[in-house]
C-alpha cells in the first residue's frame, strides 16, 4: 500500500523564495475583496487562529494605520461565531455547521486589488498554514 502524500502544507524553497503558492487559495470577490475559506478541525483550534490573526493584524505594520491603533479586538458576532475586524482585514470564525474560518481583506481606499492586499493575504496564510488544517 503506497502512503499517501500530503503536500498542501510543505512548502518547496521555490515556493517560499517566490511568494507563489501562498496566494493560490485566495479569491477576488464581486465586491472586491480577497477571500478565503479555511477548514479548521476543532472549535479551540480556530479560537486560536483568530487570536493569531488579530495579533498580526495589531502588530504587523502592513496592517497597522498609525494614526488611530489600539489592537484588533475578537468580538462575538452570535452564539456560534466571533470575528475580528480590522485594518480592512475581517476574519470570521463560525463553529456551524462545521468549524470554518473566512478572511476577507478589503482594499482601501476602494478599487482594485492592489500588491499590498495580497501581501497581506501572504501574511495572513503563513498564520493560518502554522498548524494543519482538516
Amino acid at each position: 500500500m503506497a502512503a499517501k502524500s500530503s503536500s498542501c502544507f510543505i512548502w518547496s524553497a521555490k515556493e517560499v523564495a517566490n511568494g507563489g503558492n501562498l496566494t493560490s487559495k485566495w479569491h477576488p470577490t464581486t465586491k472586491g475583496t480577497l477571500r478565503r475559506n479555511y477548514r479548521v478541525p476543532s472549535k479551540s483550534e480556530g479560537q486560536r487562529l483568530l487570536k493569531s490573526i488579530a495579533s498580526l493584524l495589531s502588530d504587523d505594520d502592513h496592517f497597522v494605520d498609525a494614526t488611530s491603533h489600539k489592537g484588533c479586538q475578537i468580538r462575538r458576532e452570535s452564539a456560534h461565531g466571533e470575528s475580528v475586524c480590522c485594518n480592512n482585514v475581517r476574519a470570521l470564525f463560525d463553529e456551524l455547521p462545521t468549524p470554518h474560518l473566512i478572511v476577507e481583506i478589503t482594499p482601501f481606499p476602494a478599487g482594485p486589488l492592489s500588491d499590498n492586499d495580497y501581501t497581506k493575504a501572504e501574511k495572513l496564510e503563513r498564520v493560518l498554514r502554522s498548524r494543519p488544517s482538516v
